[in-house]
């Protein structure tokens, strides 16, 4: 009689074999991951790309009706690539990166304004502010930012450069067309002058 006993083992090998074949197939060429996927190499599984996944790069990121979008999306399967068309300025595969700034938030400070005109919703920083939400000076106090025609002021709420005279721009880089037009005018005067000296 046979007994279950000696079948563990057998079924045990059997299962793991099983459990290692499952793992993502290797591809040949780029026509086995379809549309929305490469073939790095002929021993190793396909790179998906717009969200796709699966052997084959066949699993769309989303389905009609489904939840995957979330909140802040819905699922478009009316093109060639299923894809999540996300709203309020979030982003991401499935509409999950919430947006830097809101168009009725104060995100991006008192040296910017978000805007939302766009894809993504971005903070659009003034008086020289950089960074994600408006939030980096132009300058600061003992820096070289404003270079040799320039100071740092960080007296009032807004940090800027002072420019010394005959200089402009947010890092006081840029000569100011007084200053040229006065040149000029002394360039002009030079031959005058020369002549009653000549005289």
């Amino acid at each position: 009689m046979f007994k279950f006993g000696v079948m563990v083992p057998f079924l045990a090998v059997m299962i793991l074999a099983v459990i290692r074949d499952v793992k993502a197939a290797d591809c040949v060429d780029d026509d086995g991951c379809g549309a929305h996927g490469t073939c790095p190499a002929t021993t190793a599984p396909c790179v998906c790309t717009d969200g796709y996944s699966g052997d084959g790069c066949t699993a769309a990121p989303c389905t009609s009706g489904g939840g995957e979008c979330g909140s802040h999306g819905s699922c478009n399967t009316g093109g060639t690539t299923v894809k999540c068309d996300c709203t309020d300025g979030y982003s991401g595969v499935l509409c999950a990166d919430a947006p830097v700034c809101t168009a009725s938030g104060s995100e991006c400070g008192t040296h910017g304004s978000c805007d939302t005109s766009g894809t993504i919703a971005s903070c659009t920083c003034t008086d020289g502010y950089t960074g994600t939400t408006c939030t980096t000076a132009p300058c600061t106090s003992g820096g070289s930012e404003c270079g040799t025609y320039g100071t740092c002021n960080t007296a009032g709420t807004t940090v800027k450069c002072d420019c010394t005279p005959g200089y402009t721009g947010t890092l006081c880089t840029q000569r100011s067309g007084g200053n040229r037009v006065t040149f000029l005018a002394q360039l002009l005067l030079i031959p005058i002058v020369l002549s009653r000296y000549m005289q």
